[in-house]
């Protein structure tokens, strides 16, 4: 689905793509969005609620359990907006009563016991939700909100999927862990002084010497089971929560490791699984929540492999490197080769009750916070781009429902704002 939107700071030619994922021809002698279902917006602003012309979504999603809502590029701020206002939607009108952050799971869950007990403006969510959201103008209206609706009887939890680690915990994992299993873990001095060498300052002296190495994994392995044994004796959410980040954090410690010994792990996949089996944890801790995921959308992708290398990617990379001051040239489809986003794992674990939806630009300026803002201009979606048709046909907002059915390859900046040649099929 698509949803497409031009505004006076020209940030957004904004696309809602439907289920993204599956990419597949494109025909120059006509429309490319003829042959989808497309549905003209009247807003994108996160303070407008009246949902008139969201109402459409309510036959699309009826049956839909987990709602990925994705982004081009973690810097569009008119993207962030319309997401907003998506997310009141699906909370106020459909029953989607929690949001999942690609941010730290242990953090999100700390700032949720907090919520009620915080103003709005003092939030914890300003920390556990990651800075080049939480800091930004359009998240402070989906605090606010969040806020607002803890206090009724229709919350809007607030979780996170990530697995890069804490940035809360300032005594690390784990004395978190000893906390709340209290003399069930038992450590030698040497085993502690590995665990809490490596929550300080990485993984690389694990790479350097087996013996460190070795004695690293034995620690994990001993606060594991001392874990299930605490968990077995007295199961509480913390210590479910405790565990399931224990085992994100150790998958990015092998992942550290691998990069430093140089093997050829593709793209971000130990993440991505990890990002994946965290929201699929989530699911299960709570079995009648309805999900919105937030993050993005290269991360909900499937069948990423099924983008095309073509001289107009090509050249559009060589803008895209230029812009950001890269100076070796980036083949975007080749370093995508066996990429494994979670996107396809969810897709595998949850089926029909899934369903992605992301966006694209077409002109204005992109930009992460603390970053300075970069111009479109150079990488403007091309003739055969979806984009390039929704400005030909007066769209300046607008949904795209995709369906099955048709087999069209077009250009699309859905992922990163670089025109890709794609299949873009649910």
């Amino acid at each position: 689905m698509f949803v497409f939107k031009t505004q006076l700071m020209k940030v957004l030619c904004s696309f809602l793509l439907a289920t993204l994922l599956s990419f597949s021809g494109f025909c120059q002698s006509q429309s490319i969005i003829q042959n989808f279902s497309v549905y003209p917006l009247r807003s994108i602003q996160s303070t407008d609620v009246d949902f008139s012309d969201l109402k459409l979504l309510k036959d699309i999603l009826t049956d839909k359990r987990i709602v990925l809502l994705g982004e081009q590029s973690h810097g569009d701020g008119a993207s962030f907006e319309a997401k907003v206002r998506l997310v009141k939607f699906l909370h106020q009108e459909m029953g989607f009563d929690m949001i999942s952050f690609e941010s730290d799971l242990l953090d999100a869950h700390r700032a949720w016991q907090e919520i009620k007990t915080k103003d709005y403006k003092e939030s914890p969510l300003r920390e556990s939700i990651y800075y080049i959201w939480s800091e930004t103008k359009e998240l402070d209206s989906f605090i606010k909100y969040v806020h607002e609706q803890a206090a009724t009887e229709k919350p809007l939890m607030v979780t996170g999927f990530d697995c890069q680690g804490s940035v809360l915990l300032e005594e690390g994992l784990l004395n978190e862990i000893g906390k709340e299993i209290g003399n069930s873990l038992i450590l030698t001095a040497d085993e502690t002084a590995s665990i809490e060498q490596v929550q300080q300052a990485g993984a690389e002296f694990l790479a350097e010497n087996e013996a460190d190495s070795a004695l690293f994994f034995a620690a994990i392995n001993k606060v594991r089971a001392s874990l299930k044994k605490s968990i077995a004796a007295d199961s509480t959410e913390l210590k479910s929560i405790l565990r399931q980040s224990l085992e994100g954090w150790v998958e990015m410690i092998r992942w550290q490791i691998d990069h430093l010994h140089e093997r050829d792990v593709k793209v971000q996949n130990p993440r991505d699984r990890q990002m994946a089996l965290n929201l699929i944890y989530l699911s299960k801790l709570y079995p009648d929540k309805k999900i919105i995921a937030w993050g993005a959308s290269y991360h909900f992708a499937n069948q990423i492999e099924l983008l095309e290398n073509t001289p107009l990617v090509e050249l559009f990379s060589k803008r895209m490197d230029s812009i950001q001051h890269i100076h070796e040239t980036t083949n975007v489809v080749e370093s995508l080769e066996g990429a494994l986003p979670m996107g396809r794992i969810l897709k595998k674990q949850f089926g029909e009750t899934l369903y992605s939806l992301a966006f694209s630009s077409y002109e204005g300026k992109f930009g992460m916070v603390g970053h300075g803002p970069m111009s479109l201009e150079k990488i403007q979606p091309p003739a055969g781009s979806i984009e390039v048709e929704f400005v030909k046909n007066n769209l300046p907002m607008a949904i795209v429902n995709f369906n099955r059915t048709t087999n069209q390859k077009f250009y699309s900046s859905a992922l990163g704002n670089l025109p890709l040649f794609a299949p873009w099929i649910p």
